[in-house]
């Protein structure tokens, strides 16, 4: 995750980029991408306003804990929360 982020994120810097918006699953009961993408957000931060979205991809209700996971992705550092209407 964080590799991807930051192959991006160099690209981004090197255009001049000052803020990026990303959106972040929140379904992984283990926050493993939105864990990376914090670290990630405190080492680009002398060069870009990263925020993070917490976006549960697959509906908040729809899968087990999801109301908590997205309670739990916003503790942990997430900025705001994104989602679908379908």
């Amino acid at each position: 995750v964080k590799a991807r982020a930051w192959k991006t994120l160099r690209w981004q810097i090197a255009n001049g980029i000052q803020f990026v918006r990303t959106h972040v699953d929140v379904s992984d009961p283990s926050l493993t991408a939105l864990k990376a993408m914090l670290e990630v957000k405190q080492e680009v931060a002398p060069w870009v306003d990263l925020q993070i979205v917490a976006f549960p991809q697959e509906g908040i209700l729809s899968y087990p804990n999801g109301e908590s996971l997205l309670e739990e992705a916003l503790r942990l550092g997430a900025d705001v929360v994104g989602a679908i209407p379908h």
